[in-house]
């Protein structure tokens, strides 16, 4: 895969392109179906996993713990986030 910077008004971009969709009612609704679908797989692949022991217990936090993580992280700086931790 490349990415290629994109100037657009002045302003170099590159990352993803927003664009906004306006489903019918029935679109929409399949829409949603296909969605919650595709969550509902993950969630059981990772429930499936735990109890497989193939996902560690560990890998499972909330918005909480994630904040809590990232503070810590931010307060280490950029050059800690590129080392090995080993905690695996």
């Amino acid at each position: 895969m490349s990415v290629t910077p994109r100037r657009i008004g002045g302003v170099v971009i590159i990352g993803a392109e927003h664009r906004t969709i306006e489903p019918g009612p029935i679109a929409a609704l399949k829409m949603s179906v296909d969605q919650n679908w595709t969550w509902a797989k993950m969630i059981a692949q990772t429930l499936g996993g735990l109890f497989k022991r193939h996902t560690s217990v560990k890998q499972l936090m909330g918005p909480v713990a994630i904040a809590d993580l990232s503070g810590h992280g931010g307060g280490a700086g950029v050059a800690a986030a590129f080392q090995p931790h080993g905690d695996d």
